[in-house]
């Protein structure tokens, strides 16, 4: 059993070296539900903000921190997904067991605040910027990176800590709130949910 657990972490070690020479940035997994095997699962790295960590945490949590990899390995995967700066944090610590569960609190204590991560996504809404021109790329751009940030907010159940933000959201589009407004004459009840449809509509 030892041998063959060796051996595992041996073919990991070796397949992520190949990655690192071929200048994968990523780490895939390849991943088998039922029986039938899906395609390799990238997870992109995770980039040192508190507005990535949900998806690369939620990414990395089920594909390799839940799975019966030996501890050691996982700590192997998860460095390499790290970026530098991060990386920096727990590469000092022992390459054990112990290393590895340390590694999991100090950047859940770190990135997995609440609080933080809210106040990342509010950050991202308040930085949006004005759009004088209403240029089909700017608004899809603008609606893009709006509706990651509501829909971010929705499911940490904060979307009302920005329910103030409403109309100076709106000011950003000027040249289009007209469009955006013209069909429905409650639109300054909107909430941010609604504002979002009515943009992507």
């Amino acid at each position: 059993m030892q041998f063959e657990i060796k051996l595992h972490e041996t073919k990991l070690k070796l397949q992520e070296d190949l990655q690192i020479k071929a200048g994968n940035l990523n780490s895939s997994v390849e991943t088998s539900v039922g029986g039938a095997k899906l395609p390799k699962l990238v997870i992109t790295k995770f980039n040192g903000t508190y507005a990535d960590w949900p998806r690369f945490w939620g990414q990395y949590s089920e594909t390799i921190d839940k799975t019966n990899v030996p501890p050691v390995t996982k700590f192997t995967y998860q460095r390499e997904l790290l970026n530098a700066k991060v990386r920096k944090t727990v590469e000092a610590l022992p390459h054990s067991v112990e290393g590895y569960n340390r590694a999991v609190s100090i950047l859940k204590d770190r990135f997995g605040k609440q609080s933080e991560i809210v106040k990342a996504y509010v950050k991202e809404i308040l930085e949006l910027p004005y759009n004088p021109t209403g240029t089909p790329k700017r608004i899809y751009e603008f609606h893009d990176k709006l509706f990651h940030s509501v829909q971010s907010l929705e499911t940490l159940n904060s979307l009302h800590e920005v329910n103030g933000m409403i109309s100076s959201t709106i000011d950003k589009l000027l040249i289009i709130r007209g469009d955006l407004v013209r069909n429905d004459p409650e639109w300054e009840t909107w909430d941010f949910v609604k504002f979002t449809e009515a943009l992507r509509q």
